[in-house]
C-alpha cells in the first residue's frame, strides 16, 4: 500500500516567539550622536559639517532598521519549517490510485489538534499492516518529522498510528519514499517543482513559504487546501515515474486543467 501525502505550514501565531524574534533584531530608535571635525573651526562650516554626518547617521540608522526588518520577517517566516513553533494547515493524503482527501485548517472550523485525530483516524481505518505501507513524500523526512513534532507539542501523540514515530527512527527504513532524496541524494535539495520540470510533468508557478502565509492571512483556506492536494498529485506523479509506472491520467488531468501550458510526459 502506497501513502503518498504532503503538509503545508505557517508561522507561529505564538506571541512569545514574535516577541524573541523582535528581541533578538532590535530596531534602533535614535542615530549616533556626530560632532564635527575637530579640525574646523569656522561656525559655518562646523555647521554644515554636523548637518552632513547627521544625515548620515540618519540614513545609517534607517539602513539598519530595513536589515532588523528584513531579518525578524525571514526569522519569522521560517518558524513555519520549525515543528516547535509552526503550524499546520493543510494535509493532503492519497491511497494507491485513490483520489486525493485534503484536510484544511479553517480556524472557524477547528485547530491542528482537529486536523491531526483526523489524520490519524484515516491512517487506522486502512487496517493496513505496517510492513506492508510505504510512505511517500518530497522531503519526506520534514513532512514526517514535523506532523511529529506538533502532535507532541499539541499533546496528541496518541491520534497517530503507532508506526508513525518508527518511521523517524531511520533513513534507511524502506517504507519511506522520498522523491527529494531519491533524485538528489542525502544531504541534497531540490524543489518539486524543478523536479517536475525535469520530468516534463505539469507544474504550478512557483508557490512559496510566503505565498502560502499571504493566502492564508487573507483566509483563501481553499487555495491552500487545492494546493496542497495539487502536491500530492505531482508527487504521485514523481513516485510513478520512478519506479517505471505512467502517471495517473487522472492526476494529469488535474494538474493539467491548472496548468494549462505545461506539457505531461
Amino acid at each position: 500500500m502506497e501513502i503518498y501525502f504532503e503538509i503545508v505550514t505557517v508561522p507561529t501565531d505564538r506571541d512569545d516567539l514574535r516577541l524573541a524574534i523582535d528581541e533578538r533584531y532590535p530596531l534602533l530608535s535614535d542615530p549616533e550622536p556626530v560632532t564635527a571635525d575637530k579640525r574646523l573651526t569656522d561656525p559655518a562650516k562646523i555647521a554644515a559639517d554636523i548637518a552632513s554626518r547627521e544625515k548620515r547617521a540618519l540614513n545609517d540608522l534607517y539602513a539598519k532598521n530595513r536589515l532588523a526588518t528584513q531579518r525578524r520577517m525571514d526569522a519569522f517566516l521560517d518558524t513555519a519549517l520549525d515543528g516547535g513553533a509552526g503550524r499546520i494547515v493543510a494535509i493532503a493524503i492519497a491511497i494507491d490510485d485513490q483520489p486525493v482527501a485534503v484536510t484544511a485548517k479553517d480556524p472557524d472550523l477547528g485547530g491542528e489538534e482537529q486536523m491531526l485525530s483526523q489524520l490519524g483516524q484515516y491512517l487506522r481505518d486502512l487496517r493496513a499492516c505496517p510492513d506492508d505501507i510505504t510512505v511517500v513524500a518530497h522531503h519526506a523526512d520534514f513532512a514526517l518529522r514535523f506532523i511529529f513534532q506538533r502532535a507532541v507539542c499539541l499533546g496528541v501523540l496518541d491520534v497517530l498510528p503507532a508506526w508513525w514515530p518508527q518511521l523517524l527512527l531511520s533513513r534507511l527504513d524502506p517504507r519511506v519514499f522520498c522523491t527529494m532524496t531519491r533524485w538528489a541524494g542525502w544531504g541534497n535539495r531540490i524543489e518539486l517543482s524543478s523536479l517536475c520540470r525535469s520530468l516534463r510533468l505539469p507544474v504550478h508557478d512557483d508557490v512559496t513559504g510566503a505565498d502560502v502565509y499571504r493566502l492564508w492571512i487573507n483566509h483563501r483556506y481553499g487555495d491552500i487546501a487545492d494546493h496542497s492536494a495539487d502536491e500530492v498529485r505531482r508527487v504521485r506523479c514523481v513516485h510513478r515515474r520512478m519506479t517505471i509506472r505512467d502517471p495517473l491520467q487522472a492526476d494529469l488531468d488535474e494538474l493539467l486543467s491548472v496548468s494549462p501550458n505545461e506539457e505531461a510526459a
